[in-house]
């Protein structure tokens, strides 16, 4: 946007204003005619519900907290996230995990995103753990596994898929695994 003098007047959008961007965009690329934020506002709350309606968690979520609930008393677990914080625990009480991962660290709360490792040292101040105390698990080998293992964390790559990558940090393909790879770094 420029302004009058001829410069620059940047600023950033608020979320909303994101949002109806991409809406308005998509209907335009599709040739539903220019929509105003009304129309996209209505759509977006439509596909919203939809959206939250189809959370779940992954069949392997349960079973492991259920393996790890032997060894709560000595483990703090939590939800380190880019995500909007507000997004993520609505998540987790949708989906009925809120009380077993009660600490939700969220990139919009903590002034940094992963990978940077400013926010993985918030989540271990918020812990009250030292970063080499606390083991990290994340599906982005890069962004997650990587960059906590970088940060002083023990970082876990959650490799769901065929991803071919390097054999540390430590890989895990489930989270049925991880209870078992926890003993190994406390044994």
């Amino acid at each position: 946007m420029a302004t009058s003098d001829g410069g620059d007047a940047r600023r950033e959008l608020t979320f909303t204003e994101q949002r109806r961007l991409r809406v308005t965009s998509l209907a335009a690329e599709l040739g539903l005619g220019s929509w105003d934020a009304r129309q996209a506002d209505a759509w977006f709350a439509g596909y919203l519900r939809r959206y939250e309606a189809a959370w779940r968690v992954y069949p392997d979520v349960r079973p492991a907290l259920e393996a790890l609930a032997t060894r709560r008393r000595r483990l703090r677990l939590g939800v380190l996230t880019n995500g909007d914080a507000g997004q993520q625990r609505g998540k987790l009480l949708h989906v009925g995990l809120a009380d077993e991962l009660p600490d939700v660290i969220a990139s919009s709360e903590a002034g940094a995103a992963k990978p940077s490792a400013k926010i993985f040292h918030t989540a271990c101040t918020r812990l009250r753990l030292a970063p080499e105390e606390v083991a990290y698990v994340g599906d982005r080998l890069g962004t997650d596994a990587i960059a906590a293992t970088d940060a002083g964390l023990q970082g876990i790559w959650l490799n769901r898929g065929d991803e071919t990558g390097p054999t540390r940090p430590p890989v895990i393909r489930t989270l049925r695994d991880l209870p078992a790879l926890l003993t190994e770094f406390d044994g």
